[in-house]
């Protein structure tokens, strides 16, 4: 609980730097912004790792495969990736640039996910016979 104080704070106090550096050095303000966006990516894998081993025990629990819950994981790190990563392109004035990452990042979660619907159509299959 902690945690998210701390992102609210650095949050907050980027902001207000940015606002004060935009009109000075706004390269300096994309940059302020690409370094705070850093760090907080940083803190957040660190929160991601206890996740990611509940999701392992759950998994071991249940008798579930790890390859059933993993695409959902990847998917849910490209969409998070594609928004903050779009945030700066629009933030940048780059809106064009943001909309093609976007796109790109949603051709990579249905990449991702199709081992998932092949397993799901194995397992449809394997009921229907």
């Amino acid at each position: 609980m902690v945690e998210i104080f701390r992102f609210v704070g650095v949050c907050l106090i980027t902001m207000l730097l940015m606002q004060t550096l935009k009109g000075v050095n706004p390269a300096g303000a994309l940059l302020l912004l690409l370094g705070a966006v850093l760090v907080l990516a940083v803190w957040g894998m660190n929160g991601l790792q206890n996740v990611l081993h509940w999701l392992r025990e759950l998994t071991q629990r249940i008798g579930l495969s790890e390859s059933l819950c993993l695409p959902i994981v990847k998917v849910v790190g490209i969409a998070a990736t594609s928004r903050i990563a779009g945030a700066v392109c629009k933030d940048a004035g780059a809106s064009a640039l943001a909309a093609q990452l976007e796109l790109a990042c949603a051709c990579a979660a249905l990449l991702v996910c199709l081992p998932l619907f092949g397993q799901v159509l194995e397992i449809a299959n394997a009921l229907l016979d």
